[in-house]
């Protein structure tokens, strides 16, 4: 029985039709904390090709800052949201009230993170395209 009520989040995303809106949310919940690890691994190396290879002008470019742009205004909208949904600190805190206040901070922490990311995106793709253009000038001079 231990075993199964572990696992009982896998059975429930398999089977939609058993969950109710509580379910639902957690799973939907999961699914976007998923995606937000995916998009924080994507600005990671996005970063690292923009400062070390070629590709910093394609980084640079509209639409590219364009998705930046979004990207940036959802994960700040999140943290926003995040930082005033941290659950005040009590005296004799539960264990639940001690994972709900882990859950969020991380969440916290984790929008912060890419928020950070994105600027760092911008002024690296920015700063090394501007940084190419006057090498370009100082060579035709």
């Amino acid at each position: 029985f231990k075993h199964q009520a572990r696992h009982h989040h896998v059975v429930a995303a398999l089977q939609p039709c058993d969950m109710d809106a509580s379910g639902t949310a957690n799973v939907v919940h999961h699914i976007m904390m998923e995606l937000d690890y995916v998009a924080l691994g994507l600005l990671t190396i996005s970063v690292a090709l923009s400062a070390f290879t070629p590709l910093f002008r394609r980084m640079d470019s509209t639409p590219m800052r364009l998705g930046m742009a979004i990207m940036g205004l959802y994960f700040y909208a999140k943290w926003q949201y995040n930082v005033l949904s941290v659950p005040a600190k009590t005296a004799q805190p539960t264990d639940a009230d001690k994972a709900a206040f882990f859950r969020i901070t991380r969440d916290v922490y984790l929008e912060f993170s890419a928020v950070v990311l994105v600027v760092f995106n911008f002024a690296v793709a920015k700063l090394r395209s501007e940084n190419a253009d006057l090498r370009e000038q100082l060579r035709s001079q």
